[in-house]
């Protein structure tokens, strides 16, 4: 009997497998190129266009289903709008926009095209992207950790341990993709990876002080399980989906616990974020719902096309948040390229879900499905609530769930 010899991992191979080691840390780190701020995701993204355009053309055109089509129409319609609408003095920052955008849409189309049809290729990019974002968990909980101690806050509201909102849904993210692995586990190693993985990510998800992200794990975990419980027909039996599932969703309170036992100061800044997640008057929620009841109703000004990209801060300043985020990538779509862009936008993300949960051969990589749809939907929920979807990994993540 000969040993089963290892795959052969090629060089456009391991060139993808930087991004999935690269992807985790990008939202960290800004690098100034010709006055664009880019990310080294970003970077990433354009030397893998290169290669992936020389040695995989066909695969990247047989690629381009629904959602990567549905992305592209909505950034062209965006193009659009942004270039007849958006007021000229925010026309600078509106194309930096668009340009941040188009290369956050081609990370998605080269994760589509490369990872069709190759099965093997994707789950040991899933693989490497699970322990770089551990490690990100690790690295984000130590520096939350030393805040703490510190006992001085290094930022205002969720910024107070030095995380933030977009690491608060990343963190989200990964934490309800390992919970769903959890659930649908076929094997003791995806069950031990799903626990260990769950366990980093959700103490890191507590210290981020990001009440969306917290919700949106929640949601996540209430909408997706039954959903795929659906989906598998009777794979699994509904008292262990129940079980599992009701464990993780009651963890949270478990990780709270563990974050307050840290130091004095933690626990205070815990006690004020949990009462805020129910009071919308206070810190930065009442200020955001303002925003976007405000950009909902300027957006009648022109509801089909949209009013052009960074427009909405025209609304922002005059309400005294000057230099402002929207902070709900679907309002802010629908402010600047109107119900056309909105609707194409939505499309794309149907397609990623269907890709994800219904497309043929879904159901012979149960754990692995389970992860994906669950993290992808606590993704693009807590996406309406900061600005992760201006991030290139938000759009990584996408393309794998899609994949």
């Amino acid at each position: 009997m000969t040993p089963q010899a290892r795959p052969q991992v090629g060089g456009v191979e391991k060139l993808m497998l930087v991004g999935a080691w690269i992807a985790p840390f990008s939202f960290v780190v800004d690098v100034p190129v010709i006055g664009l701020y880019l990310r080294f995701l970003h970077i990433w993204t354009g030397i893998a266009l290169l290669v992936l355009v020389a040695s995989d053309w066909d695969r990247l055109v047989a690629g381009m289903d629904i959602s990567v089509v549905a992305f592209w129409t909505m950034l062209g319609f965006l193009v659009l709008s942004t270039v007849v609408a958006t007021p000229q003095e925010y026309s600078g920052r509106g194309l930096v926009d668009i340009r941040v955008l188009f290369l956050n849409v081609l990370a998605f189309t080269l994760m589509r095209g490369y990872y069709t049809e190759r099965p093997d290729a994707w789950v040991r990019f899933v693989t490497n992207i699970a322990a770089s974002s551990m490690l990100m968990g690790v690295v984000l909980t130590i520096r939350a950790v030393i805040a703490g101690n510190g006992g001085k806050a290094l930022g205002f509201d969720s910024f107070a341990l030095g995380l933030g909102t977009v690491a608060g849904t990343y963190t989200a993210t990964f934490a309800a993709a390992a919970a769903g692995m959890i659930v649908f586990a076929t094997t003791r190693r995806q069950l031990m990876a799903g626990l260990v993985g769950f366990a980093i990510q959700g103490d890191a998800m507590v210290l981020a002080l990001a009440r969306g992200p917290w919700l949106a794990f929640e949601i996540a975990i209430i909408t997706a399980i039954p959903i795929l419980t659906w989906r598998f027909h009777g794979r699994f039996s509904l008292p262990r989906v129940a079980a599992r599932g009701l464990a993780t969703l009651l963890s949270l309170p478990i990780f709270f616990r563990a974050a307050i036992a840290i130091s004095p100061f933690i626990a205070r800044l815990l006690v004020v974020r949990v009462v805020e997640v129910v009071n919308v008057s206070s810190g930065t929620a009442w200020s955001r719902l303002l925003l976007w009841k405000l950009l909902l109703q300027d957006s009648w000004r022109s509801p089909v096309f949209g009013l052009g990209a960074a427009s909405y801060r025209d609304i922002s300043e005059r309400i005294g948040i000057q230099g402002s985020v929207s902070e709900n990538f679907l309002v802010e779509m629908l402010h600047a390229g109107g119900i056309v862009t909105l609707s194409f936008l939505v499309i794309a993300l149907l397609g990623v879900a269907y890709n994800c949960l219904l497309k043929r051969g879904a159901e012979n990589t149960l754990a692995y499905t389970a992860a994906c749809f669950t993290g992808a939907t606590a993704l693009v929920i807590a996406s309406m609530t900061n600005p992760a979807a201006w991030d290139g990994l938000f759009w990584v993540l996408l393309g794998l769930a899609a994949t």
